[in-house]
């Protein structure tokens, strides 16, 4: 941690190291820091790539193919890295607390912590272990401890909750049962609104056909916990070995009481440019933001997307050359599920397909998103 570090102030303030703070730290590299002394603060010096802790999960990859190192890549980028664990924002001062007690001064200060986990505020205590997704470091330590405890138990159940894009590629992957004796029974609750909510209906039941046929139960209703245990649409179920939950993201409390403005969750908002309304000197991306110019749901494809933008935004405003330019996120994404088995689905729009090829091509896209901050960070 930062314990012996005087308190300093940086022109550029990276909090947090999630995916739009690398396109940040690339740009930098490509073209220089808009000025000297940059500065980037996170929790840990690595960051995970959401798109492939599943296959971890599966086994198809290490978690070391899942990392990205933050601290030679920032170098690379002309910015001084500090691990430290951010606490508080005093937006009318400029400075940043960790949780060492020190601080750090800003002129611009860019947010990229991400979300919180909002199963403990969802079901509160239970007697069954609940492992949240995010942070995402925290769930990979737990489940891969539980993992190891675990290997040799038989009828392992796990209920998946939550019917999202995270929710579905989870409950595929725990269904591999890498690593354990067997593969444990998977209770995929998804809510009322079923799988993948929001997404074209030929989608949604081509995905919910593939859950079913690897012996995926589909529980379209809501849970909650009573008493410790676990309930499912309204009655008690039976108790799984393990919760795991993905419910998208929560907002962490520091915004709101650094008087930034918020919305009723607690995420910072932001305009097109992902500067926030109420302090012209604070951006924020990704799951800590919120847009007000139109619905963009917490996703790490529109993190990775508004990265170079925010990068180009900081710069113009660093430099006082050129007007910031909006973040004009896609009418569609393409997006690819891994189903645990070394096959994945393919979804743009009301297009969608299945196989191995898929499969091949995500493990492509994402290891070539990986690959490409290393190669940064080891540019001579």
């Amino acid at each position: 941690m930062n314990e012996t570090k005087p308190p300093k102030r940086a022109p550029i303030l990276l909090a947090g190291g999630g995916h739009a703070h690398l396109g940040v730290l690339a740009d930098w590299i490509a073209k220089g820091p808009p000025s000297e002394g940059c500065v980037m603060v996170s929790r840990h010096p690595k960051t995970l790539y959401s798109g492939l802790v599943p296959g971890w999960i599966s086994g198809d990859f290490t978690i070391g193919d899942a990392t990205i190192a933050l601290t030679p890549l920032a170098e690379k980028a002309g910015a001084e890295f500090v691990q430290g664990d951010i606490v508080g924002v005093d937006a009318e001062a400029k400075t940043v607390a960790l949780a060492d007690g020190s601080k750090i001064g800003f002129d611009l200060l860019a947010l990229g912590t991400g979300g919180t986990g909002r199963a403990k505020d969802v079901f509160g205590p239970s007697d069954t272990p609940i492992f949240d997704i995010r942070p995402m470091e925290s769930f990979v330590e737990r489940y891969a401890k539980w993992r190891d405890e675990n290997s040799e138990r038989e009828d392992l159940t796990i209920a998946v909750i939550g019917g999202g894009a995270g929710g579905t590629e989870l409950a595929f992957a725990l269904r591999s049962g890498h690593g354990l004796a067997e593969q444990p029974r998977i209770h995929f609750v998804t809510g009322k609104a079923g799988v993948l909510p929001g997404f074209p209906t030929g989608v949604r039941q081509h995905v919910e056909q593939a859950l079913t046929a690897r012996g995926i139960e589909v529980i379209a209703a809501d849970a909650e916990v009573s008493d410790g245990e676990l309930v499912i649409g309204g009655e008690a179920a039976v108790q799984p070995d393990l919760i795991v939950t993905a419910l998208g993201s929560g907002a962490p409390d520091w915004p709101r009481k650094a008087g930034l403005q918020t919305d009723a969750q607690g995420f910072v908002e932001v305009d097109a440019q992902h500067r926030s309304l109420s302090h012209p000197a604070i951006f924020a991306a990704g799951d800590i933001s919120q847009r007000t110019d139109r619905d963009l749901p917490h996703s790490g494809v529109h993190a990775v997307f508004a990265g170079p933008v925010l990068a180009d935004n900081l710069r113009a405003t660093t430099q006082g050359t050129g007007s910031m330019r909006p973040y004009d996120a896609r009418r569609r994404n393409l997006y690819l599920l891994s189903t645990g088995d070394k096959s994945a689905i393919l979804t743009y729009g009301r297009f969608h397909a299945e196989g191995v090829w898929v499969w091949r091509l995500k493990r492509w896209i994402d290891m070539r998103w990986v690959n490409r901050f290393r190669k940064l960070a080891e540019r001579v």
